[in-house]
C-alpha cells in the first residue's frame, strides 16, 4: 500500500508505504515508511490492536520532528514537549507502545536520540544526545550528553506529569569547561565583557514547575581565569578597591570557588571565594530566583602574595574591615552598606597605597623656563 497527503491526529504526512495484514481486529503494518519534507521514518513492523486500542512499534528509526511525534502520541504530550526544540530533527530510534484510548495515558515508549543544536528556554546546546523513557505520565532522561557553550555536559533527569497543573522533577547536571561569556550572553540580553571557563555541578532533588519556590538541591561551581567585574554585584566594589590600589578592582580572577545549597528556590553559600591579583573577596549570603540578594562581602588586599601575603593581610586588617559590606537589592541593582566605621588612626596602613595612587594619577608639573 502507498498513500500520499494524509493526517494522523492533525499531523500531516506527505507519503507513506507499507504492507498491511489484518486478522482478528489486529492490523500488522510491515516495513512502513513515512516521509515528510526533509524527514523520514522506517520500522520493520508496527502493530495496532483495535480491541485494546494500542499501537506497538518495533525498532523504529528516522529523523521525524519530535514535536510532531509527540502530538501524534497525544495532545498533552505535545504540550509538554513544545519547549524542547531541535533546530533539525534528531536521529532517533524508538521501541514501545502508544495508548490510543481517548483520555488515557498508558504509553510505554523508549527513545535513543542523537541530535545537533537544541534549545530549552534560554539554554542552548550545540549538540545533545541521550535516552528518553516515556512511561505513563513520567519521562526519564538517562545518559544525557551534550556540547554546551564550547564545554561538555552530562546528566540525568526525572519528570512526573500529574493530572493537576505542574510537573514534578529532579535532575543532576555536570558541566566542564563552559565559556562564561557565551553562557551569560544567552542568559542576559545585555552585552557583556565577561571572560573565563566554568566547571560545576547542580543537583536538584525535588521541584515543581507550577511552584516557583519548590526547588531543593545543592551544587558547586568553579570559575578559572575570569573577568567578572561586569556583573554589578561584583563590580560594585571596583571603584572602592581602585581608589586604594589602581587597577586592583578590575584584575582578572585567577579562580572563583563556591559550594551552595538550594532551599525553597533560595541559593545560599558560606564559602564563595574569588581570588584575583592583589586581593581576595569572600561572599556569604543568599540569592533567590527573583535575583534578590542578601550577602556579606569582605575583601582582603594582597592576601595571596606568595610567602608574605598572610603577614601583609594581618597588617592591613583595618583596611579589610573597610571592605566589609552588607549587599542587598538585586543582582542587577545591588546596594552596599559598610558594616564598620573605622577610626582614622587605623587607616594609616592605607598611606602607601594613597601615595602610590597619587603618584600614578597626578598630572605632570610643567617645567619652568630656563633663564637666559
Amino acid at each position: 500500500m502507498r498513500g500520499q497527503n494524509f493526517k494522523f491526529r492533525g499531523e500531516s504526512i506527505g507519503e507513506c508505504a507499507a504492507t498491511l495484514r489484518y486478522t482478528n481486529s489486529f492490523l500488522a503494518i510491515l516495513n512502513p515508511e513515512i516521509h515528510r519534507p526533509g524527514e523520514k521514518g522506517v520500522a520493520p513492523g508496527v502493530g495496532i490492536d483495535f480491541k485494546k486500542l494500542r499501537l506497538w512499534i518495533t525498532n523504529g528509526f528516522g529523523n521525524l520532528n519530535p514535536q510532531a511525534v509527540a502530538r501524534c502520541i497525544g495532545r498533552k504530550t505535545g504540550e509538554i514537549m513544545e519547549d524542547y526544540i531541535f533546530d533539525r530533527p534528531p536521529t532517533t530510534r524508538v521501541n514501545g507502545s502508544v495508548d490510543l484510548k481517548r483520555g488515557s495515558d498508558e504509553d510505554d515508549l523508549h527513545f535513543e536520540v542523537q541530535g545537533g543544536s537544541f534549545h530549552w528556554k534560554n539554554f542552548n546546546f550545540q549538540q545533545l544526545s541521550g535516552n528518553i523513557d516515556w512511561i505513563g505520565r513520567t519521562m526519564v532522561l538517562t545518559n544525557m550528553q551534550g556540547i554546551f557553550h564550547g564545554g561538555r555536559t552530562e546528566g540525568h533527569a526525572h519528570f512526573a506529569f500529574p493530572r493537576k497543573k505542574g510537573a514534578e522533577f529532579s535532575f543532576k547536571l555536570t558541566a566542564v569547561e563552559v565559556d562564561f561569556h557565551s553562557l551569560m550572553s544567552d542568559l542576559s540580553s545585555k552585552s557583556n565583557r565577561l571572560e573565563g571557563m566554568i566547571n560545576g555541578e547542580l543537583t536538584i532533588v525535588s521541584g515543581n514547575t507550577a511552584l516557583p519556590n519548590s526547588w531543593m538541591g545543592y551544587g558547586n561551581v568553579h570559575l578559572r581565569e575570569g573577568l567578572i567585574w561586569d556583573i554589578p554585584v561584583f563590580g560594585l566594589f571596583s571603584p572602592i578597591l581602585n581608589a586604594v590600589a589602581p587597577g586592583i578592582g578590575n584584575s582578572r580572577a585567577k579562580q572563583g570557588i563556591a559550594q551552595f545549597l538550594v532551599t525553597n528556590s533560595v541559593i545560599s553559600t558560606t564559602d564563595l571565594d574569588i581570588q584575583a591579583t592583589g586581593m581576595r573577596m569572600h561572599f556569604n549570603g543568599t540569592v533567590d530566583f527573583e535575583k534578590r540578594i542578601d550577602s556579606r562581602v569582605e575583601a582582603e588586599l594582597l592576601r595571596d602574595i606568595p610567602g608574605i601575603g598572610v603577614i601583609i593581610s594581618k597588617i592591613l586588617w583595618p583596611v579589610t574591615k573597610i571592605f566589609e559590606y552588607r549587599v542587598t537589592g538585586t543582582l542587577s541593582d545591588p546596594k552596599a552598606e559598610p558594616l564598620y566605621i573605622v577610626p582614622k588612626i587605623l587607616l594609616l596602613p592605607l598611606a602607601p597605597f594613597k601615595v602610590l595612587k597619587d603618584i600614578m594619577t597626578q598630572d605632570p608639573k610643567p617645567v619652568p623656563p630656563r633663564t637666559p
